[in-house]
């Protein structure tokens, strides 16, 4: 399953506390790479404005090594991140199909199937292929 394109569907299927650890992780990146840019900008436009002061380039040099810190609390993060989206695939899968109302798998070459069968919802040019998720599709009984 391709992680862009059926996480918009997972996100819907998952339950409030794996929303709320995907969240808190996504947050920390943000934080983390705001606090980066902004020590950056800040870092090379003082060293601009106190260039003729020689002992206020202090301050830039400590922003630069704020900005680099907060780079490595960057990575850190995003790594978090993409192995809580890992793990969100990996236990929540297959309440997707529950959700989206796919008789679940019986094998692994048929969840093949259906996962490159979600890829495909939505894309441009599906032709035939929604046939073949339709079929799958468990319709409830009529009354």
């Amino acid at each position: 399953m391709e992680a862009i394109q059926a996480f918009p569907r997972l996100y819907y299927a998952l339950p409030a506390h794996a929303v709320e650890v995907l969240l808190e992780m996504r947050n920390q990146l943000d934080a983390s790479v705001r606090f980066c840019v902004l020590s950056l900008g800040t870092a090379l436009a003082s060293s601009i404005l106190l260039a003729p002061h020689s002992w206020w380039l202090l301050l830039p040099a400590a922003l630069l090594l704020f900005s680099y810190l907060a780079y490595r609390a960057c990575l850190i993060a995003a790594a978090n991140y993409g192995i809580s989206v890992i793990a969100a695939f990996d236990v929540y899968h297959l309440r997707l199909f529950d959700e989206m109302g796919i008789r679940r798998p019986a094998n692994t070459n048929q969840a093949r199937d259906l996962h490159m069968l979600i890829n495909d919802l939505g894309s441009p040019g599906l032709g035939g292929r929604n046939q073949a998720v339709m079929a799958t599709h468990d319709f409830p009984a009529a009354r």
